[in-house]
């Protein structure tokens, strides 16, 4: 089990390790978190002012989780069953990827006219980011296994 050592905090402590999926395999659960990555990267794009409002004062993936859930959301969230953690990590990848996007971008624009022979940079068609297993993601925790939340398509 992991126990906690002075100076680190377990929930972002990152630990590699081969698992034993018993039959299951991690694709379903990688796919899907990238559609919701690729979901969310359209909405900042959409509404970038979100990526500059600090989390306290609801901003980040705060500002975009509350356009997509709830009560009637602008851009509903087209994901049932999608956990809330794996929700919210793939937010945080999709901000990341668009201010990486931006900052390329606006780099060229910034570039004399004589020096933009090139393209200006795309933004990604799709992703392959894996899954964050965050907090509340995992559980059972003993050295030798561990729990892991995933998806599975059609069991």
């Amino acid at each position: 089990m992991l126990k906690k050592k002075k100076s680190f905090n377990i929930a972002t402590k990152s630990v590699k390790c081969k698992l034993e999926r018993n039959g299951f395999a991690l694709t379903e659960t990688k796919t899907a978190f990238n559609e919701v990555v690729y979901f969310y990267f359209a909405l900042v794009n959409t509404h970038p002012e979100g990526v500059n409002i600090p989390v306290i004062e609801d901003g980040g993936w705060r500002f975009y989780e509350k356009r997509t859930i709830g009560e009637n959301p602008v851009y509903p969230f087209p994901f049932d069953g999608f956990p809330v953690q794996f929700r919210r990590a793939a937010i945080r990848k999709a901000i990341g990827a668009w201010e990486s996007w931006n900052s390329n971008y606006q780099r060229w624009l910034s570039r004399p006219k004589k020096q933009k022979h090139h393209r200006p940079p795309l933004q990604p068609r799709k992703f392959n980011f894996s899954p964050s297993f965050d907090a509340g993601v995992w559980k059972e925790d003993s050295g030798q296994s561990i729990i892991l939340k995933i998806l599975v398509d059609g069991q």
